[in-house]
């Protein structure tokens, strides 16, 4: 069930209560296209083919992910109130400490049920938006609402999560933490949380000197591609691109953008973020993406109406939903923003379906707290370097990230078949997800677990783990190991 509705993503007062962890100091230049590569062979991939040497037995198998978020859905507590009748008593408080089995702010209000708080200090979501989980009856949970001052912008029947999902305007002014409170009262709800912010940065435009086939698209030679793309190309490999308006009709991304969705019901312009992304994973023309036969699904998640590109928990719950409903393996999140309970449980849901996601790791400095999702233990997290590889100062530190791949100064195709230069972490998540389409490409049975050891036990490293993760990305390593026999070898993960 979709009950489509106006999308307004982020009133003005609820952008204003916002503050931007910057995930990507885009900049883009618009430049004059040249022709393309020089296409020389390298050398490098004599046998990449061929099976690495047996190494079983010499390394013992990594942990299996840990278990993340709360408990599933269940029956409401024995001695729990009606549907539609409030208990007595104080209001439900947030569970001691939070731990580590779920995100913060969770309501202390019987097994099964999945009532979150902001956390104290968080500010990064929508104020007079609610997001409420119930399997009932639409119009009961809808007659509920109402006593609740709350009226339904949109819902969703959500695959991943196993229920529907109704995003819910506040119509009295009252707090997100107060109706959340309230909102636990009534057995017919088995969850409700924020519905938080996600954005995408996006810098000023300038000239740019710039041509295809100059130092500007550096990341062809330090990542010997020209000749991997000899053998790969992503022939017969989706990824899901869930980002803001792409440009499909770019010289470059001409075939590439094999279906839309639409998750936010606006009508937006192309934006150099999305059409960037991807141009980074599939451009074929003047530049070479890093898989240039992908079929890119563009979801268009992200709204360019406020003063930056930015989305919510539910339009890229429904991203998610989508991809995963049409049988996509690999989903590009180039975004960040807070830990989201809604987002966890979809994606340890989408992890468990054999569904690859990978994300930026965020430019908000070395001082910032991990964002999300990239922090999630279900996603590959993935920060920037320049061609000198040496770590873009803006990028996150943290132990959640697992490798590094260029992100300064890359060249990508802009709106109206122009080009721009990048800078960030988004840039560079975009070509560890190319890189995972080559992989899949060579062995469409690679889980996601063995993609991440993979890239991790192929990476060379650069310094340390919490800047850099196992090092930067090595296409021609990560596909010789990733051929049929050796991606059963039990390879070292990063601990």
């Amino acid at each position: 069930m979709l009950v489509a509705a106006a999308f307004a993503c982020g009133t003005q007062d609820a952008h204003a209560q916002f503050r931007p962890e910057c995930n990507d100091a885009e900049c883009p230049h618009p430049v004059s296209p040249h022709s393309g590569p020089d296409e020389a062979p390298l050398g490098f991939l004599t046998g990449i083919l061929g099976v690495i040497p047996i190494l079983g037995g010499l390394i013992s198998p990594p942990p299996p992910p840990p278990a993340y978020g709360p408990p599933a859905y269940g029956p409401p507590p024995s001695g729990a109130p009606p549907s539609g009748a409030p208990p007595s008593g104080a209001p439900p408080s947030p569970a001691a400490g939070g731990g580590t089995s779920g995100p913060p702010g969770r309501l202390d209000v019987g097994q099964g049920r999945y009532f979150f708080i902001p956390p104290p200090g968080e500010t990064r979501f929508v104020r007079d938006h609610v997001l409420v989980y119930s399997n009932a009856p639409s119009d009961e949970v809808l007659r509920i609402a109402g006593l609740l001052n709350l009226s339904l912008i949109m819902s969703q029947d959500s695959g991943l999560i196993g229920t529907t999902v109704y995003q819910f305007q506040i119509n009295n002014g009252a707090s997100v933490a107060s109706v959340v409170r309230q909102g636990a009262a009534y057995q017919i709800f088995d969850g409700m949380t924020p519905d938080y912010f996600y954005v995408l940065s996006q810098g000023a435009a300038g000239q740019s000197g710039a041509q295809e086939g100059d130092p500007a698209q550096y990341v062809l030679q330090k990542l010997r591609l020209i000749d991997v793309h000899r053998v790969l190309r992503g022939d017969n490999v989706t990824i899901a691109v869930i980002d803001s308006e792409i440009d499909a009709a770019h010289p470059d991304l001409t075939g590439a953008v094999t279906s839309t969705y639409e998750a936010i019901g606006v009508d937006d312009k192309p934006h150099p973020h999305g059409t960037g992304m991807a141009g980074a994973i599939g451009s074929h023309f003047r530049l070479m993406g890093i898989a240039p036969n992908v079929h890119i699904l563009a979801i268009h998640a992200f709204s360019t109406k406020a003063s930056s590109a930015q989305s919510t928990t539910f339009a890229i719950l429904k991203g998610l939903d989508y991809a995963a409903e049409n049988g996509v393996r690999i989903i590009n999140m180039s975004f960040a923003g807070p830990r989201d309970p809604t987002l966890e449980k979809a994606i340890k849901a989408a992890y468990d379906r054999g569904i690859i996601m990978i994300a930026a790791a965020g430019n908000a400095g070395p001082k910032s707290p991990p964002l999300y999702p990239a922090a999630d233990p279900n996603v590959i997290a993935v920060t920037a370097t320049d061609e000198n590889d040496k770590l873009f100062p803006g990028a996150n530190r943290g132990r959640y990230i697992a490798v590094a791949a260029p992100g300064v100064d890359i060249l990508v195709p802009a709106p109206d078949s122009t080009y721009q230069l990048t800078t960030g972490t988004s840039v560079a998540t975009a070509h560890v997800s190319g890189i995972i389409a080559l992989m899949l490409e060579r062995n469409p049975k690679l889980t996601p677990a063995d993609v991440r050891r993979i890239l991790i036990a192929s990476s060379t490293r650069l310094g340390p783990n919490d800047q850099f993760g196992a090092g930067l990305v090595d296409p021609a390593k990560a596909l010789q190991l990733a051929a049929p026999r050796s991606s059963e070898l039990r390879l070292p993960v990063q601990q």
